[in-house]
């Protein structure tokens, strides 16, 4: 009769712990080996590359070849790294008239994005320029020298009328958007105005800078340029995103 607490039989350690032993020594052999793999196919990629890069007149033809072979192998990012030397490809072999503009529109769309390939990069820009745009227009000085102009041709600063007296009774108005006559001043809206294209918070057509009040030329040059900024950046993020759809 076996007792409670009584030892009925050991299981004998050895061959669990050289079971254990063998799969330790399998799971070292398989991350060896993918390190391997993986330094292989870094290799492969950039003699592909460098191959491709080597050819005497430049062909398109290879490197799209080369990039729907990795995306059918379910290597879309090495595809992508192909079709960018490939732009790189053909802006050094562009000859002829106009090979200085095509060659700066070619590396800009290079360094921006990619050649369409890293969207992300412009969204990083446009948030960089609406960041500077709003932090500009809080800045008291420079605040100071926007202007809005009401239904009744009273002009308004983003705290106060410019005229402070201009009210029937002669009592200050204090009132910065003339009760509600023009829309009140915010340099965040402001920015998304400027920068933004086709979104309009009624604010930069309300304000304006006055070129006539210190600092009023040089925000009228700032703004006018980050307007360009933003319609350039726009167009290359919406490019970006037509050549990734047509891509996939």
């Amino acid at each position: 009769m076996v007792k409670a607490g009584e030892l009925i039989a050991q299981i004998d350690p050895g061959t669990y712990k050289t079971n254990f032993i063998q799969a330790e020594s399998n799971l070292a052999s398989a991350k060896a080996a993918l390190e391997y793999a993986k330094i292989n196919e870094a290799r492969a990629k950039t003699l592909r590359a460098d191959k491709l890069n080597a050819q005497a007149e430049y062909d398109a033809g290879p490197y799209e070849q080369a990039a729907r072979v990795f995306r059918e192998h379910g290597y879309p990012r090495e595809a992508e790294q192909i079709l960018i030397a490939q732009g790189r490809h053909a802006r050094r072999a562009f000859t002829g008239r106009g090979a200085a503009v095509y060659r700066l529109l070619n590396r800009a769309f290079d360094v921006t994005v990619r050649f369409g390939y890293r969207p992300g990069r412009v969204l990083w820009a446009i948030i960089v320029l609406l960041a500077a745009v709003a932090i500009s227009l809080a800045v008291p000085g420079d605040q100071a020298a926007m202007r809005a102009t009401s239904p009744g041709d009273v002009v308004y600063t983003p705290h106060r009328p410019v005229d402070s007296t201009a009210s029937p009774r002669g009592a200050p108005i204090v009132d910065a958007c003339g009760q509600g006559k023009v829309r009140c001043f915010n340099p965040i809206f402001y920015a998304v105005d400027t920068v933004v294209p086709l979104i309009s918070l009624d604010q930069r057509s309300t304000w304006y800078p006055d070129p006539h009040v210190p600092r009023g030329t040089f925000m009228q040059w700032w703004l006018n340029i980050a307007t360009l900024l933003g319609w350039l950046l726009s167009s290359i993020f919406v490019l970006s995103l037509a050549r990734l759809a047509r891509g996939s």
